[in-house]
Order: structure tokens, then sequence, then C-alpha cells
């Protein structure tokens, strides 16, 4: 008991000896550290606040362009045809309506005196459909708002899709064109039939039969809605 009286004594001896301008020096650095203190606080409170409000921003971004891809894959398997009429969306892979513009040229180019054997339609090989699928392709490889693994994946099945699908219809309508040259054909209409019926077997063969493309769209829906539950605030 006496120590801590001697060492309150001596503390308010100390202080009978500081002046009074000492005291102002006291009051003005202990405002500093408080106002720096403050200030600090502040300025951790309001760069958390911009985060928050960044990363809410990119959370949609990311959801919008994940609804988006999981849009355009769930039409992709639409691309059969829809009992006796065809599908806009199959049509946009069909071969036919090339196969058609070739056997157009074809007749007006025999119909014209020409020998079958110069013929050249010079017409596109490739369906609206197979082109998009590598636009597709190149828009997840520079989107910013696709998780890595998503767009990896979905880049990996559409390159390859592309490439088998461009590969069998360019080499079947080049076969095509190379019977019309020939003259190997007895109806017209059964060489489009057969032509068709080549490349749906081909590329069925090659893993992208309808059943297939259904699989793989339901494999990537599935990571997109795995990835999802992330933001998912409920339990």
């Amino acid at each position: 008991m006496e120590n801590v009286v001697n060492v309150v004594s001596h503390i308010i001896s100390q202080m009978k000896s500081i002046s009074l301008k000492d005291y102002a020096a006291l009051v003005q650095i202990g405002f500093y550290i408080v106002g720096a203190t403050l200030a600090i606080l502040t300025y951790r409170s309001a760069k958390r606040g911009l985060l928050n409000t960044v990363n809410t921003e990119y959370q949609k971004r990311v959801i919008d362009h994940l609804h988006e891809l999981s849009e355009t894959l769930y039409a992709d398997m639409k691309y059969e045809p829809e009992g006796e009429s065809y599908s806009e969306h199959y049509l946009d892979y069909s071969v036919q309506p090339i196969a058609t513009r070739i056997l157009e040229k074809y007749k007006k180019h025999i119909y014209d005196g020409n020998d079958p054997k110069e013929f050249d339609s010079k017409v596109p090989l490739l369906p609206e459909g197979v082109f998009k699928l590598n636009i597709f392709n190149q828009k997840i490889q520079s989107d910013p708002f696709i998780p890595d693994n998503i767009a990896q994946y979905v880049i990996d099945y559409t390159n390859k899709r592309f490439e088998v699908s461009r590969d069998i219809i360019i080499e079947e309508l080049r076969e095509f064109e190379k019977s019309l040259k020939n003259q190997e054909y007895t109806e017209f209409k059964e060489l489009q039939v057969l032509l068709d019926r080549n490349v749906s077997r081909r590329l069925a063969e090659n893993g992208f039969a309808h059943s297939n493309i259904q699989e793989e769209v339901h494999t990537i829906r599935k990571k997109i809605k795995d990835y999802l539950k992330s933001f998912n605030p409920l339990p």
C-alpha cells in the first residue's frame, strides 16, 4: 500500500513540474493522433463500401452472362426437326439449303450449255449455324464475366464441335458437287436426302448426335447451376 502511495505521489509531483505550454503540446499531439485515427477508419470504411458495391455489380454481371449462356445452350438442343416441319434453329444447321443453291446453279450451268465437268458452284459450304457456333466460341473466350472453369469447358466443347462439323459438311458437299459433275444420280431429291443422311450419320459417329448434344448442354447447365448456388443468400 505504501508503495502505491509513493508512486502516485511521484506522478503528481512530476505533473506539477509540467508547464502550461507542455500541456498545450500534449493536447495538440493527442488531437493529431485522434484525427489521424479517425481519418484511417473513415478511409477503410469508404473503401470497404466501394468494394462491396463493385463486387455486387460484378456478381450481377456474372449472373446475367451465365443466364444468357444457359439460354443459348438450351436453344441449341432444339436443332432437330419438330414433327414434319423444320424448326428455325434446325435450318441454321441443315445442309439442305446449301445443297439446293448448288443444285440450282448446276441446273443453270447445264441449261446454258456448259460442260457438267466444268461446274463450280462457288457457294459457301458451311451452314449459318456452324458459323454461329464459331462466333459463339470466340465470344466465350473473351467474356470477362464467365467463370474460367465454365468458359474453358464450353470453349473446348464448341471448338471440337465446330471443327468436326466443318470438316464433315465441307467433305460431303464437295462429294455432292462432284456427283453432279460426274452425273452420278437418278433423282436430284434422292441425292439431297442422301447428303443429309450422310452428314447426320458422320456427326453421330463423331459424338455429335442430337442425344450427345443434349447431354453436353445439360452438363454445362448443371455447372452453371452449381456455380450460381454460391450467390444464393439462403442455405
